[in-house]
């Protein structure tokens, strides 16, 4: 489908970055990304002289015409709009002439229709205007960086479903802009609800139709490491239930079970597709191998280093030791890239040989230790970036390093946006052609990636945690005082929520997915203290919070503040705290990527001053000098070496991702689901992020440890995304099983 776009042009000089022109290119770049549409757009830099009879040319041919008005309208769009309207009523005379489809986008919330007098046939003016709009609520002309990626979409969305393309869109690099679901089971569900396909209202968020298969290249090589060293090879056949409770099951359409709901199982495989036979034979070629970490470190990173670098060069080696005379031989080239994806937009880029004796032998001392010998780095603007065609460029530019270095499988060792980074990259491969295989292996201490069961580091975490409670339990009861205490947890409450069961000792637990306002926290720490102090005790307590534990009512809080006097505030946040705070409260109090350190130190002191005003306020002269202090161990949490069970499990997920990798298996993540392990497409990882959910039996058991209230919420709390979930901490109730083969 051919679709024309008709805008106003910016004046000479103007800054393009915020004009009409901004917005359309932004919405072009979505549109373009779909399949099936195709936009004819020019920007006013690339104007021919010829432009004139191209733009008759393109609205004759074109399917439909979307005219985006603005505060002004030019001559050139008003010319454009005459020859669409022309066209349009001309095609319901003639059968020869195929329809066109008129479309209005008001992208200033309101239209200013022109009158033209004496220049033609301005009766489009009228057929337009009574068209139903498009709208773009917020005026985002007055500052380039409002010009937001999230509005751009939702227009091409919205443009989609107006011409009757909705059930097909696909978001930017097949990532979608929000967290769609909250939890693998309510995808699940959603699954076998809508027959073994979602519904529309998922496709319009960026979720696939049908239920992902990984795809994988011709596998013609067989595997000569003995099963005695690797393990025995996976059928083919051999797949593994997502879900295996009973009336669930009853509820499948009468497919196999190897097209819906289930993941290849992540074993070794007979047959193998690396190294490639015919680009061994370009000069100066072998299997080329990359290795990124992204995100903060956790215990176990070198772990899986030690496994791809290990499993590697079992392959290579019993390749060169075996007598078959089909065996190729072949180079092996392990490039560890220093600090994350930062290093492969570089040039040159950074890498260390992993392959080489000095740093292989490296790599296994430094196995069982904690951090990442490779370094790393953040990379949530390149998911972020307001300019999509920005983010194409970064990623493109990636894709160009990789390719230069002929990398055949790049292993993205990272958390939930570094399993987005990795789809994306994998998408920009494919586009630009080439052949590349993107393996995720999931990172995160806060636990909060899809399909995955437990991740490696995440015990660690919560152990070594629960000791810092139980030590400033002791510091807070010996000097009685109030400890406010903040842990990990971007968008959820996994680490706070584990750490408060285990320890026994927290009085009280806040996660970003349970509501609460400051007014009844405090209400209910008073009582607390109260009661200790009635019953001749020392009053003191520990509160545990994660990262993004911000309150309903900080609102009235921050507004309170600022019409006090400087000295008499109570919250005393600075202006980037309360900027942060502002955009978490309007992005629905979601975080993306890593926490922005402003929203961490703003929610901190909300919490710990609230409480320590309202404290000083009760009735008798103890409580004017009673204290509250705080405590961020989180950077002590990240460099813990990791524990027996982590190495263990971080190695083996390496060895199982290399397995898979030369098998011919790319855009995956190699994951224990359940009771197995699984190859979950990454296409079903960008779906959500996980959550602690509201209702179920593990936050119960928490608030049974803490004693808090189940309702801690404003009046009004906004709607809970977890309150229909009902699994617990880990992800499911059910006991994952395999498959039988050939079912």
């Amino acid at each position: 489908m051919k679709v024309f776009f008709s805008y106003h042009l910016p004046t000479p000089g103007a800054d393009r970055a915020v004009s009409d022109e901004a917005f359309v290119s932004r919405v072009c770049h979505y549109l373009r990304s779909q399949s099936q549409i195709n936009v004819y757009f020019y920007p006013n830099e690339k104007r021919s002289s010829q432009f004139t009879k191209q733009i008759a040319t393109a609205i004759t041919e074109c399917h439909a015409f979307v005219l985006f008005a603005g505060r002004q309208f030019g001559e050139t769009q008003a010319k454009e709009a005459a020859m669409a309207y022309e066209r349009h009523n001309c095609s319901k005379v003639s059968k020869h002439l195929r329809p066109v489809h008129l479309l209005v986008v008001g992208i200033h919330g309101h239209v200013a229709w022109p009158t033209f007098k004496g220049r033609g046939n301005s009766k489009w003016i009228k057929h337009f205007s009574d068209l139903d709009q498009i709208s773009v609520e917020s005026a985002f002309l007055s500052d380039a960086a409002k010009v937001h990626e999230g509005q751009a979409q939702q227009v091409a969305k919205e443009i989609c479903l107006r011409l009757g393309c909705g059930s097909r869109w696909m978001p930017d690099f097949e990532i979608p802009s929000n967290y769609p679901f909250p939890y693998e089971k309510k995808i699940i569900e959603e699954f076998i609800s809508g027959g073994g396909s979602l519904d529309d209202k998922w496709l319009l968020e960026g979720c696939p139709k049908d239920w992902p298969r990984i795809k994988r290249r011709t596998a013609k090589l067989r595997n000569l490491v003995p099963p005695q060293l690797i393990g025995k090879f996976s059928s083919e056949e051999s797949r593994v239930v997502v879900d295996v409770r009973a009336y669930l099951l009853d509820k499948l359409p009468k497919k196999s079970h190897s097209d819906l709901l289930t993941f290849a199982e992540a074993r070794p495989r007979e047959m193998l597709s690396l190294p490639n036979e015919r680009r061994l034979s370009e000069p100066g070629r072998g299997l080329n191998i990359g290795i990124v970490v992204s995100g903060g470190i956790a215990p176990g990173i070198n772990s899986v280093i030690a496994g791809i670098v290990d499993r590697h060069t079992l392959y290579q080696r019993c390749t060169r030791q075996t007598t078959e005379r089909d065996a190729i031989d072949y180079s092996l080239e392990i490039h560890g890239y220093v600090n994350g994806f930062k290093s492969l937009e570089q040039q040159p880029v950074r890498s260390i040989r992993l392959d080489k004796d000095e740093w292989r032998r490296r790599v296994r001392d430094e196995a069982n230790r904690g951090g990442s010998l490779l370094g790393t780095s953040r990379m949530d603007a390149l998911l972020t970036c307001q300019d999509p065609t920005a983010r194409a460029e970064r990623f493109g530019s990636m894709v160009g390093n990789l390719r230069a270095n002929a990398i055949d499988v790049l292993y993205v060792i990272g958390g939930d946006g570094s399993m987005r980074a990795a789809h994306a990259l994998q998408v920009a491969a494919q586009r630009e052609g080439y052949d590349l295989a993107v393996v995720g292996i999931p990172k995160t201490m806060d636990n909060d990636i899809l399909w995955v069961w437990q991740s490696f580091g995440f015990l660690s975490a919560v152990e070594k945690a629960k000791e810092f409670i139980m030590q400033l339990h002791t510091e807070a009861t010996s000097n009685p005082r109030l400890c406010v205490m903040q842990l990990f947890g971007s968008d959820s409450g996994f680490v706070v929520s584990h750490a408060a069961l285990a320890s026994g000792v927290v009085d009280l637990a806040l996660i970003p997915e349970i509501h609460f306002s400051m007014k009844k926290v405090s209400e209910y720490m008073k009582k607390k203290l109260s009661k200790l102090f009635a019953e001749g005790r020392s009053p003191s307590g520990l509160v545990l919070m994660s990262e993004t534990a911000i309150p309903d009512d900080v609102e009235e809080y921050m507004e309170r503040d600022r019409k006090l006097p400087e000295k008499e505030r109570v919250l005393r946040l600075d202006q980037e705290e309360e900027e942060e705070i502002g955009r978490y409260i309007k992005n629905g109090r979601r975080v993306r990527g890593q926490t922005p350190d402003a929203l961490r130190t703003g929610g901190l002191k909300i919490v710990s001053r609230v409480l320590q005003d309202e404290i000083k306020k009760m009735t008798g002269d103890y409580w004017r000098g009673f204290r509250v202090f705080t405590n961020e161990p989180r950077h002590l949490l990240r460099s813990l070496e990791p524990s027996s069970s982590d190495i263990i499990f971080g190695h083996r997920l390496g060895c199982l991702a290399v397995d898979n990798a030369m098998a011919g298996f790319t855009d995956f993540m190699v994951s224990q689901w359940l009771t197995e392990f699984v190859l979950v497409p990454l296409r079903l990882v960008v779906l959500g992020r996980k959550r602690v959910p509201s209702e179920g039996i593990f936050w119960r058991s928490v608030l049974d440890s803490t004693g808090q209230d189940s309702d801690l919420g404003s009046t009004e709390p906004a709607p809970d995304p977890c309150a229909l979930q009902t699994a617990d901490a880990r992800g499911s109730n059910g006991r994952g099983r395999r498959a039988p083969a050939g079912k």
